[in-house]
């Protein structure tokens, strides 16, 4: 089944799913009356019971729950509220279903739009046995305010307005609605942490945009022209500038690439699949995933949707070198999985996230975007329902590459292991870098005297990870 005929599938699918229904979830007979304030309820019922990826493991979600209105009416009412309700839908094996009270920032965030300062960070303990955080700069996005006031890559703080960020309090600090704060700076001396007086003033800015290529370069070594790419978000609205740089690759002929994923956490795995097929020459005809939906749509299917490789002609390379860190998923991790039955996948970095599932974004439009349900598409925000700004991004499936294999949930281990040390994180895109360094040293089998030496770490100083609700969405149906 090809990519390309997955729109006239799906919708032939729900036409056999609703009229092999003696009740239609979608569109249950209640007058509007009886619905009154409890349209929300209403909504993230109906859509969850048709798209979830565990529907038929959640009795909430059974079909026969809707059987009996006065029933379904009382069920509702006796859930007022819309985030506990949403929360008692959801399977316990589910990590990653997200939700907003605002489908707009919902979808911009997807986008790669948001309200920020622009400063993308890590945080570490100081010491194993201390309640003491530090925050270690990871990069800052373009244009951004933390840009403009000069902040670098490695920077550390451990002070937010004065006060120690501590394991208590980090969220409160960090993640507050606030739209400024003041980081106060920290250096590493002699092996201790010790306060610098300086400090920064970060002021977050509405409808800040990352543009998610941060970098790409031809690096030429000894006799190889080495492509790197380091891009951070799978967002479809710039897929053509991505192509832009795999022909930039292939016009100088590149023969190694390096795509550097450590920081993207996914996005729209069609962008995924555009790539992939840049980076392995394949024919119309071969896999590189397989969808599983939930048990509705699966029969309805007949069988599972497979994605194929694009036939635009690729790098035609023997090998790929990918990057990744805790945070990369989702996409990132599609496209690693996708591509390693066909060709050499040399992961260096860190244990990727483990998420194996894709989600859609769903609003209150019961006709839905090319007539799926509930399917949000910016062309039909006049038709979501006016009382009912929330929007849902649930798992509505699982991917598997070529040969069945999609068992990942506790992430994607490294063929080479390097993590990123605080204090020595080096310039993005440098040949020097830590970890685009390991990658060159594979690729010429030469080790640098730059390179040579041992990476700093902070003695009993784990990462303290935080799960930022940076959202992604995993599957586009087009017409």
């Amino acid at each position: 089944m090809k990519l390309k005929r997955i729109s006239y599938l799906l919708l032939v699918a729900i036409t056999i799913l609703f009229n092999s229904c003696t009740s239609d979830p979608v569109n249950p007979e209640i007058d509007e009356v009886s619905l009154e304030d409890i349209e929300i309820q209403n909504f993230m019922w109906r859509s969850m019971n048709l798209w979830y990826y565990w529907q038929s493991r959640v009795p909430d979600l059974a079909d026969s729950k809707i059987e009996n209105t006065s029933d379904y009416l009382d069920y509702l009412n006796n859930n007022p509220d819309p985030q506990n309700f949403i929360e008692s839908l959801l399977d316990p094996e589910d990590r990653f279903t997200f939700y907003s009270d605002d489908y707009t920032e919902l979808t911009n965030t997807l986008s790669g739009i948001s309200k920020s300062n622009g400063l993308e960070f890590g945080l570490v303990l100081e010491a194993e046995d201390s309640d003491k955080v530090i925050l270690y700069t990871k990069y800052t996005i373009k244009n951004s305010d933390a840009e403009r006031q000069g902040v670098q890559r490695g920077d550390l703080f451990n002070r937010v307005n004065g006060t120690p960020i501590t394991t208590s309090n980090y969220v409160e600090l960090l993640f507050s609605t606030d739209d400024s704060y003041t980081l106060g700076r920290v250096e590493y001396i002699d092996g201790d942490f010790v306060d610098n007086e300086d400090s920064v003033l970060l002021t977050k800015e509405e409808n800040l945009a990352e543009h998610p290529i941060y970098l790409d370069t031809i690096f030429s070594i000894e006799d190889k022209k080495v492509g790197y790419l380091m891009y951070n978000a799978f967002i479809a609205n710039y897929d053509t500038e991505v192509m832009a740089v795999f022909d930039e690759f292939q016009s100088n002929g590149v023969n190694e690439v390096v795509l550097d994923l450590r920081y993207n956490s996914g996005g729209a795995t069609a962008s995924a699949r555009k790539i992939a097929s840049r980076i392995y020459n394949a024919t119309e005809e071969t896999v590189f995933a397989r969808q599983d939906w939930n048990e509705k749509w699966n029969e309805a299917f007949g069988n599972q949707l497979e994605d194929y490789f694009d036939t635009e002609k690729g790098i035609n390379l023997q090998r790929v070198f990918i990057l990744t860190e805790t945070t990369s998923a989702s996409a990132s991790e599609l496209l690693i999985n996708g591509l390693d039955p066909h060709m050499q996948v040399i992961h260096i970095g860190d244990t990727t996230r483990g998420k194996n599932e894709f989600s859609i974004t769903l609003v209150d439009d019961v006709s839905g975007y090319s007539n799926f349900p509930f399917l949000y598409h910016p062309s039909r925000e006049p038709y979501i329902n006016s009382n009912v700004s929330w929007a849902l991004q649930p798992l509505v499936g699982r991917y598997e590459n070529s040969v069945g294999f999609s068992d990942y949930i506790t992430g994607l281990v490294p063929d080479i292991i390097q993590s990123e040390s605080v204090l020595n994180m080096g310039q993005l895109g440098s040949i020097t870098e830590p970890l685009l360094a390991k990658a060159i040293e594979q690729i010429t089998g030469v080790v640098s005297s730059s390179r040579e030496a041992e990476l700093l770490t902070v003695e009993n100083g784990p990462k303290k990870t935080i799960e930022f609700k940076r959202p992604y969405m995993d599957v586009t149906i087009k017409n």
